[in-house]
C-alpha cells in the first residue's frame, strides 16, 4: 500500500528508469535533447539510426512506443493512488474507481504542486487514457507506421481517440517529472513550468483551457561530458550553454546529462541554472549538492 513519498519513489523506480533510458531514442525531432559531447561543435542528433538503420529504428520505435506509454501510464496510475491513500488509506483501489475521484476533482497532488490547475489537468490526462491502458493491456492497440498513432478500440469496440507520438512523448515526459518531484519533495518553478508544457501537448485529450507557457517552459537535455585534466575531472558549462542557446533560441530550462570518461555505466545530472559557468573540478566520490549520479 502507498502511503508516503518514499513507498512511491520505490514502486516507481523501475518504471522512471525505463523511461529515462528509452525517452531519447523518441526525442528526435521534437527539440528536447541536444548532444553537444563533439568539442568541434557539431550538434549530433541523439538516435541509433547509424547504427541499425532509419526503417529499423522506425520499427523499433513503433514497437516500443506502447510500452513507453504503457509505463508512464502506471506512474500515473500510481500517483493517484498515493494521493488517494493520503486522504483514505486503502489496501488496494480499482482503476474505475481512481478514475472517478480523478474526475471528480477528490485526487490533490499536494505533494508535488500547489497549483490546483495542475491537479485537475494531470487527472484529466490520467481518465483519459484509461481506454488506451485497457487496449494495450488486452492487446487490442495498434500503431500506425506512417504517423505513430496509438489507435485502438474500446469495450464496447468503438474507436478511442487517437493518441499521437507527440502526445506519447509528453505523457512520458509528464511521468517522469510527476515521480521526480514526488521524490524531490515538490516541483521547482521550473519543472512546473516544463510540466504545464507538456500537459498542453495533451489539450486534445483533456479538453482543459491551455497552461500557454510557450518554448519557454520546454526543458531542454543537453548531453556533455566531463573533461580530464590531469588527475581531475573539469565540469565546463559555459560554452555548452552558449551553443545550446544560439540553436535553440528563447529556451531557458536547460538540463545536464554529463558523462564521465571511462565510466561507461553512469552519468551525472545537474540542472544549468545550479552549476557554476566557471569550470569546476568535480570530486566523483563527494558530488556537489547540485550533481547527483542518474
Amino acid at each position: 500500500m502507498l502511503l508516503s513519498n518514499c513507498d512511491f519513489i520505490d514502486a516507481t523506480a523501475f518504471e522512471l528508469y525505463v523511461l529515462e533510458k528509452v525517452c531519447p531514442i523518441f526525442d528526435q525531432g521534437y527539440s528536447e535533447e541536444l548532444d553537444l559531447r563533439d568539442c568541434d561543435g557539431a550538434v549530433i542528433s541523439i538516435g541509433i539510426t547509424d547504427h541499425v538503420g532509419a526503417s529499423s529504428v522506425a520499427t523499433l520505435k513503433d514497437d516500443l512506443a506502447p510500452m513507453l506509454f504503457g509505463t508512464a501510464w502506471k506512474i500515473l496510475d500510481l500517483s493517484i493512488e498515493l494521493c488517494l491513500n493520503k486522504l483514505t488509506p486503502r489496501s488496494s483501489w480499482q482503476i474505475s474507481e481512481k478514475k472517478q475521484k480523478a474526475l471528480n476533482g477528490e485526487v490533490r497532488f499536494e505533494g508535488l504542486t500547489r497549483s490546483r490547475g495542475i491537479w485537475r489537468c494531470i487527472c484529466s490526462v490520467y481518465a483519459a487514457t484509461v481506454e488506451h491502458r485497457h487496449c494495450l493491456t488486452h492487446r487490442t492497440a495498434s500503431v500506425d507506421q506512417s504517423s505513430g498513432e496509438f489507435n485502438g478500440v474500446d469495450r464496447h469496440g468503438n474507436a478511442i481517440l487517437p493518441l499521437s507520438r507527440a502526445c506519447q512523448i509528453a505523457m512520458a515526459k509528464i511521468a517522469i517529472i510527476v515521480a521526480r518531484g514526488f521524490g524531490e519533495g515538490g516541483l521547482s518553478l521550473r519543472d512546473e513550468q516544463n510540466l504545464k508544457y507538456q500537459l498542453d501537448i495533451l489539450q486534445p485529450h483533456t479538453n482543459l483551457p491551455l497552461f500557454d507557457v510557450g518554448i519557454v517552459g520546454q526543458c531542454v537535455n543537453i548531453l556533455m561530458k566531463l573533461r580530464p585534466e590531469g588527475e581531475d575531472m573539469i565540469l565546463d558549462i559555459d560554452g555548452v550553454l552558449r551553443r545550446a542557446e544560439k540553436i535553440l533560441p528563447g529556451r531557458v530550462n536547460f538540463n545536464l546529462i554529463i558523462d564521465i570518461p571511462g565510466d561507461t555505466g553512469r552519468r551525472l545530472f545537474a540542472k544549468a541554472e545550479d552549476v557554476p559557468r566557471a569550470p569546476t573540478v568535480i570530486n566523483l566520490s563527494t558530488l556537489p549538492s547540485w550533481l547527483t549520479y542518474r
